[in-house]
């Protein structure tokens, strides 16, 4: 965490910072954390980060979540979480965006629905 936080916050100004599956090297429990220190750099960088989290996920706002997928015809197709039908509302109500991908409310991008 404190290699993120010195990257996010430290001296150099960075135009893009791109950070994958930060999952892999944090504990759960701080990847909402992180997410909060990511949306508070982002009037200073421009940030990309990969997650297959939903505990991640779920210290977003459905309009910061992109959700990338092939299709049948191998091309990559792309959909803000909050395009999706019902997520706004889920959300409104208390629901978490993790959660909600973990239920198969993205529909598309979820790698257990083409079992």
């Amino acid at each position: 965490m404190l290699a993120y936080l010195i990257l996010l916050h430290g001296s150099h100004s960075y135009p893009f910072i791109g950070i994958e599956e930060p999952e892999n090297f944090l504990h759960p429990s701080l990847l909402p954390v992180l997410a909060e220190e990511c949306r508070s750099v982002l009037g200073s960088t421009q940030l990309l980060v990969t997650t297959h989290s939903p505990f991640f996920i779920d210290g977003l706002r459905p309009e910061e979540v992109r959700i990338l997928w092939r299709d049948d015809n191998g091309y990559t197709n792309v959909r803000r979480a909050s395009d999706i039908e019902g997520i706004s509302d889920l959300m409104t109500a208390g629901g978490l965006l993790g959660n909600l991908w973990t239920e198969g409310w993205f529909g598309v991008g979820d790698p257990l629905t083409r079992l």
